[in-house]
């Protein structure tokens, strides 16, 4: 992961005559995307993101090693859950299945699982499942 050095950024933006800029890192972050209007995006591993507030206006600011980030050129399909009625809904991709993996150290199926019962919601089943483990 890059150096994160909110200081030099202040500094820099108080040179620019930006005042009472309240500049904040957001801890954990593990990736962010960027999704186009034709399907590919832009994905970031690892990043370091901070969070500024210029009167009502949020900035994030992203940094990452070159090799972390990658250009794909289509989003994968999301997974689809039968319903009872027969209608199909969509819930969630295999690197949702993949994230909750890598976040919990569970299973693919307790993944596939967690994401059923949190209707895809990857930050809740990550949740659900750490919960589970320490028995909370």
């Amino acid at each position: 992961m890059c150096a994160f050095n909110p200081r030099k950024l202040r500094k820099m933006l108080k040179n620019l005559d930006i005042s009472n800029l309240k500049l904040e890192e957001v801890p954990n972050v593990v990736k962010v995307e960027i999704v186009f209007r034709d399907g590919s995006r832009i994905v970031i591993d690892a990043p370091a993101v901070a969070k500024m507030n210029l009167g009502g206006l949020i900035l994030f600011q992203i940094q990452a090693q070159a090799s972390s980030i990658r250009r794909e050129e289509k989003i994968q399909q999301p997974q689809a859950l039968i319903m009872p009625s027969g209608e199909e809904k969509k819930l969630y991709t295999e690197e949702d299945i993949e994230l909750v993996v890598q976040e919990t150290g569970c299973s693919r199926e307790e993944a596939v699982k967690a994401l059923e019962e949190t209707k895809g919601d990857i930050a809740e089943a990550i949740m659900l499942l750490k919960e589970r483990k320490s028995g909370t």
